[in-house]
C-alpha cells in the first residue's frame, strides 16, 4: 500500500521508516513495530497490530516503474492469482480533467503500475463521492463511458456484518472516505462535512455499493494514469502532471504550508476545552440548518485549528461532556 503520514500527503519510501522487514529484492513489509522516522506519524503499524497482518509498502517515491516491479515480485513470491485495486470515492475511474481531483499522483500511479503485472486485475469503486473529489454528474459520465466499453465486470454491496468488524477501527484511523463508506453500510444516512474547508458529501443507499471494472478500460480512460505509466520518480510524476495542466497533491500541500507560514504565529492564549466545545456547538447548529447531519472529526480539527496532539485531549473531553453528539469518527449536528 502507498503511505503518507499524518503531517503530509507526500508519499513515503522505505528510507523514511524504521523497523521494516525486507521481502524479496524490491519489497518491504510494515508490521506493528514499524515506525516513520522523526516526528511524523503513520497509523499503518497500528492496523497491522489490530488485524495481525503485514502491509507491503508500495514505493511511489520512485515512480510507477518501481511499483510495477514490486507488484510483479509480490505476485511471484506469494503465487497471487488476481489483483484488485480498490478506490474509495470513485476518482480512479475519472477522465483526469475533473477540477475536484485532489490525489492524482497516488491514484494515477497505482492504476498505471498495476498494468502488466502478470495476473488479471480488476478495479473496484466503493463509496462513490465520499471523498468529495467527483460530483455525481462527473461520476455518472465516467461510469457511462466504461459501460460503453462493456468494462463493468460485477457489483456487490458491503454488508452490515462486514462493516461492523471495522466499526472500532474507523474511530481512530484517519481516512474519512473509508469511515463514511463503512458507516453507510451500517445504516448511517445524511450529509457529512469533511476536511478541506467543509466539503459536503452524502451517505446514501448507494454508498455501500462496490462497482468492479476491467483494469485496462479504466487505465485507458484515465489520462493521469497514462501520463504516469513510465515515471521513475516523484519529480518526473509531477512534471508529467504539469504538462497536462494538473497540480498534484504534493503541490497542494506545499501551498497549504506556505499559507500557514505567511499567517505567522500568534501569541495568544489557547482556548479551553469548554470554549472549543462552545465554538463547535455554535458551528454545528448553524450548518444543521443548512442540511448537514455530521461533521467528521478531521473537519472538527480543521475548524478549531487543532493539531493531532491537541485533538486527542479534546476528544477525551467530549467523551465525558458531549456524549449526546460525539459518535466517533463523527460529530452529530
Amino acid at each position: 500500500m502507498p503511505i503518507s503520514s499524518a503531517h503530509t500527503t507526500c508519499p513515503r519510501g522505505p528510507e523514511d521508516f524504521e523497523g521494516l522487514t525486507e521481502v524479496g529484492d524490491f519489497n518491504y513489509c510494515i508490521h506493528s513495530r514499524s515506525r516513520l522516522s522523526g516526528s511524523s506519524i503513520t497509523f499503518v503499524p497500528r492496523l497491522s497490530e489490530e488485524y495481525s497482518v503485514g502491509f507491503h509498502l508500495l514505493d511511489l517515491t520512485r515512480g510507477a516503474d518501481t511499483v510495477r516491479t514490486q507488484l510483479r515480485e509480490l505476485v511471484s513470491l506469494f503465487a497471487v492469482a488476481e489483483c484488485r485495486v480498490v478506490d474509495i470515492g470513485g476518482d480512479i475511474v475519472a477522465f483526469g480533467n475533473e477540477p475536484g481531483l485532489r490525489s492524482p499522483i497516488s491514484d494515477g500511479m497505482i492504476l498505471a503500475a498495476t498494468e502488466n503485472i502478470g495476473v488479471p486485475v480488476q478495479v473496484g469503486v466503493a463509496g462513490f463521492g465520499l471523498d468529495g473529489e467527483l460530483t455525481e454528474s462527473e461520476f455518472k459520465s465516467a461510469q457511462h463511458a466504461l459501460e460503453i466499453r462493456n468494462a463493468q465486470v460485477g457489483a456487490n454491496v458491503i454488508q452490515q456484518d462486514v462493516a461492523s468488524e471495522f466499526r472500532e477501527t474507523i474511530k481512530w484511523f484517519p481516512s474519512e472516505a473509508t469511515a463514511l463508506m463503512c458507516l453507510s453500510a451500517l445504516g448511517y444516512r445524511g450529509i457529512a462535512e469533511i476536511r478541506d474547508s467543509g466539503l459536503r458529501v452524502s451517505m446514501s443507499e448507494s454508498s455501500p455499493l462496490v462497482y468492479w471494472y476491467e483494469h485496462d478500460s479504466v487505465l485507458r480512460q484515465n489520462k493521469i494514469a497514462e501520463a504516469l505509466s513510465e515515471t521513475s520518480s516523484l519529480a518526473e510524476a509531477e512534471n508529467s502532471l504539469a504538462e497536462l495542466g494538473i497540480a498534484s497533491e504534493i503541490e497542494y500541500e506545499r501551498k497549504k504550508l506556505a499559507g500557514k507560514g505567511l499567517q505567522g504565529e500568534k501569541a495568544v492564549e489557547p482556548p479551553s476545552h469548554q470554549e472549543l466545545e462552545g465554538q463547535l456547538r455554535r458551528y454545528s447548529n448553524a450548518v444543521k440548518k443548512e442540511g448537514v447531519s455530521f461533521l467528521t472529526i478531521r473537519r472538527v480539527a480543521e475548524l478549531l485549528n487543532l493539531s493531532l496532539a491537541k485533538l486527542h485531549p479534546f476528544i477525551s473531553y467530549l467523551e465525558k461532556h458531549a456524549i449526546d453528539q460525539l459518535d466517533l469518527p463523527l460529530w452529530r449536528c
